[in-house]
């Protein structure tokens, strides 16, 4: 009878502490995640958001999101963005993109199902890199390129 007490107990104990975490955490860290992102833009680029929302596994969801250079040689629309917190420590986020479209002067590419996983390779130097894959990728006409696999490496070096 003790033990069904001490985990009653235990349980209520983790609901007040980390309930109030995990509120917090949808409220605000949509928000936090999106300044993060324009504050490394450059000054002349705009950023624009349609649709902001966490889910209940702490993910978070962008919709509609266009990234513009000022010269409008970059254009850069994503109909869904989705990044999700992972139980790993070597690769705690993974990131989906349904539709986007990149738009380089006379170029129009569409990329379809991206399915990507941040990768946390040495803890110490907090090196990042990003690993996943792309079910297709279209030109204006025709299908480009499909089932692409990608790892990019060393995202927060400096070199």
């Amino acid at each position: 009878m003790k033990f069904v007490r001490f985990s009653g107990y235990f349980v209520f104990a983790l609901v007040i502490f980390f309930g109030p975490l995990y509120g917090a955490g949808r409220i605000i860290l949509p928000e936090w995640i999106k300044s993060q992102v324009a504050s490394v833009l450059p000054g002349d680029s705009k950023l624009s958001v349609g649709k902001i929302y966490s889910t209940a596994t702490m993910g978070v969801v962008y919709e509609n999101i266009v990234l513009e250079l000022s010269d409008s040689s970059l254009i850069i629309d994503i109909d869904n963005l989705l990044i999700e917190p992972s139980l790993s420590i070597s690769k705690p986020a993974k990131i989906s993109i349904g539709k986007g479209l990149v738009k380089t002067g006379k170029t129009e590419v569409v990329i379809k199902n991206i399915n990507a996983a941040l990768l946390l390779e040495n803890l110490k130097n907090s090196e990042l890199s990003l690993l996943g894959q792309i079910k297709k990728i279209e030109g204006v006409d025709s299908a480009l390129l499909s089932n692409i696999e990608f790892f990019f490496q060393g995202l927060t070096s400096v070199n």
